[in-house]
This record gives C-alpha cells, sequence and structure tokens, in this order.
C-alpha cells in the first residue's frame, strides 16, 4: 500500500498524528509539543533529528534528515511523514563529504613533506585465542565494513571522502605458522606486527581496515586488527570490535542499521557547532586584536640530531608483577 505522502511503506507501518507525537515529544523532553510551533525552538537539533529519521526509516518510512531539519513543525512533519518523498531510497551513504578538523590533521600529519611526518594515526591491536574459524570470521568482517561506510570510504588529498559501495570486500590475509620452528614463528609475528604498527595505507584506494590471522600450534591463533582513525576514533574502535565479537559469535543476527550515514553526522556537525565557532573565532580575533604585544608561540622541541624523516612508531612494553609493584601503605 501506497501511504498518502511517504513513500511505499505497508499500513501497520504508517505513522499516526500521535505516534508521530508522542516519539518527538520524547526525544525534546516534552510532554506536549505543539502543532505550529518551530521544533527548533522547543530544542530540537541536527542529531535528535537523525535519531529520528533512523528510527522512521527503521519502521519502513523513508524520509531523510535534510527533509526534517528542512521542515519547521510538528504539522509539517506530520504531513511529511504521510507524504510521497523524492528520495525514495533513503539517504545516499556514498555522497562525498569533508573531514572533519580532526580527521584532516591526520592526513596532514601522514604526508611525508610535514617535520616527522609520513606516520599514519591508526589503532593496531592482536587479539590471541584458540579454536578459530577463518571462514566464520571473515564472514563477520565482511559484514562489519559493509555495515559502516568509513571502513570503504575513499579520502582525496584536498581531504574529501567518498564511500564505496560494499562489493568487493578486502580479505583477510592469513598465514599458517603452526608447522614453523619456534625461532621462525617468532620472526613471522614480528614482522607482521612491524608492518602493522607502521602502516601508512592508500586512503585514496580506500585502505581503512586491514585483518589477518596468524595460524599457530595447537589450534592457537593470533588476528591482527588495524584501522586507520580516519575512519574510527577511540569510541568507534570499539565499536567495529564489538560488532565484528557479535558478527562471529551469531552468524545470522541481526545487523541494526546505523543511525546516519558519515556524510550526515559531518552536516549535523557543522549545523550544531556553526554558531558557535563563528562567534568565538569572532571573539578571539578581537581579543588578539586587542593585545598586539602577545609573545609568539613556542618553538616545538625537535630532535636536534635528525630532520624527522623516516619516523617509525616504537612499541615499548614491561611487565609489572603483584609482589613487587603493588604499593606498600605505612601502618
Amino acid at each position: 500500500m501506497s501511504a498518502t505522502g511517504g513513500g511505499d511503506v505497508s499500513a501497520d507501518k504508517v505513522p499516526t498524528r500521535a505516534s508521530v507525537h508522542d516519539e518527538v515529544a520524547s526525544a525534546l523532553g516534552l510532554d506536549e509539543v505543539p502543532p505550529d510551533v518551530d521544533l527548533f525552538e522547543l530544542g530540537l537539533d541536527s542529531f535528535v533529528a537523525i535519531q529520528l529519521a533512523a528510527r522512521w526509516r527503521r519502521s519502513g518510512v523513508r524520509v531523510t534528515v535534510e527533509q526534517l531539519t528542512s521542515a519547521a513543525t510538528l504539522a509539517e512533519w506530520v504531513q511529511l511523514l504521510g507524504a510521497d518523498t523524492e528520495n525514495a531510497d533513503g539517504p545516499d551513504e556514498s555522497a562525498p563529504f569533508s573531514l572533519s578538523a580532526m580527521q584532516r590533521a591526520y592526513l596532514v600529519g601522514r604526508g611525508d613533506g610535514q617535520p616527522y611526518g609520513g606516520v599514519a594515526a591508526h589503532y593496531y591491536v592482536e587479539l590471541d585465542g584458540t579454536g578459530l574459524d577463518v571462514g566464520r570470521l571473515q564472514a563477520a568482517y565482511d559484514r562489519v565494513v559493509a555495515r559502516h561506510p568509513m571502513l570503504r570510504a575513499r579520502i582525496d588529498e584536498a581531504g574529501v571522502a567518498r564511500p564505496a559501495s560494499s562489493t568487493g570486500l578486502p580479505e583477510i590475509r592469513t598465514a599458517d605458522l603452526s608447522g614453523l620452528s619456534a625461532a621462525e614463528r617468532a620472526a613471522r609475528l614480528a614482522a607482521t606486527r612491524a608492518r602493522l604498527e607502521n602502516a601508512r595505507r592508500d586512503l585514496a584506494r580506500g585502505e581503512m581496515i586491514e585483518l589477518a590471522v596468524s595460524l599457530l600450534p595447537d589450534g592457537a591463533h593470533r588476528i591482527h586488527l588495524d584501522v586507520d582513525m580516519i575512519a574510527a576514533d577511540a569510541w568507534a574502535f570499539g565499536v567495529l570490535l564489538e560488532d565484528l565479537a557479535r558478527g562471529y559469535a551469531d552468524p545470522g543476527g541481526p545487523s541494526a542499521e546505523p543511525s546516519h550515514t558519515p556524510g550526515e553526522f559531518r552536516a549535523a556537525q557543522d549545523e550544531f557547532r556553526g554558531a558557535a565557532r563563528e562567534e568565538d573565532s569572532a571573539w578571539w580575533a578581537g581579543w588578539i586584536d586587542a593585545h598586539p604585544d602577545l609573545p609568539s608561540a613556542p618553538a616545538l622541541p625537535l630532535r636536534e640530531d635528525g630532520d624527522g624523516e623516516g619516523a617509525r612508531l616504537l612499541r615499548c612494553h614491561d611487565r609489572l608483577d603483584t609482589e613487587t609493584s603493588s604499593p606498600r601503605l605505612p601502618r
């Protein structure tokens, strides 16, 4: 059945005026939402709009964040959710978008022209275990990469990201080290670690993530996972690990649709921060102009015995046992 105006959805999924009111009121923390009052004056922001759009899309209503934020009142939303939408397929996750300031900083820092540059910001972890089914892990890996567009994004020199399609996903690199001597095995594991610890992926080709497996004696294994930080920050990296573990534990389980595309999030982020950033920038510019005698910024403490070329990450580790390292409190 085609609804009066929200795209092709079944009759039981068409939202009612009451259900739209209740969801918006809950999202805004209000008991009542007047139908003709500007929703932004009632506390709506872009992040709430993203959450509501995702919730309605999951229920079968095809609506975008842009459509919600361009409509001003609850009455207009009710009409929108019951009317045909121009974007019948929902948001385009492959639409290009600009990187955030932090992502652009990572992009600049990985360039060879920077002092002590040429090093990518990335997360690398090793996970040891036993009884791994590599085929099952590959299926879970495919689901994770397909679910998160940033893991498929291609980044150009101008800092514009373009998520690619979810076809042609990367395969897990598997190395069977179980038949090697202990010394040979240790050398191969160290070589894999060194390669991934210092990885600088070709972002123009969409090389955001790599998963490798080393098979060890007695059914043991080591999983090597490396993700560029342009694709995932610390919190998102944890989400990726959880998704990978969940997909491996339950291959046939449901895979929740992300609440927004990367492009939608960046647009909402810019809108949310834009006015405050402009106001802050104007204040600081005025303050600096009013203090012309401010000293210059301090010089960074660079090493004097090199030019910074060939910078590499160095992994340092040690072990502390409870007997010798626990603090002893005075009695």
